[in-house]
């Protein structure tokens, strides 16, 4: 799965979310993420972390879903 994350913001921003995933997260990329339950807590690696003001940043995973 791809996922954007959007600067809607006035200002510079250091990034992090929450997703569920209703499975186990096989492998992740350009985010940093920990699983807990059907929670994926994400965030930025140190060259993508900070998202310009309208900039769009994407990254991605594989599941295995239940």
């Amino acid at each position: 799965a791809k996922l954007a994350i959007k600067n809607t913001t006035t200002a510079p921003i250091t990034w992090r979310t929450t997703i569920v995933v209703n499975g186990s997260i096989t492998s992740f990329w350009s985010a940093n993420w920990i699983q807990t339950g059907n929670l994926v807590q994400i965030s930025g690696l140190d060259w993508n972390k900070i998202i310009k003001v309208g900039k769009t940043l994407q990254v991605g995973y594989c599941a295995s879903y239940r």
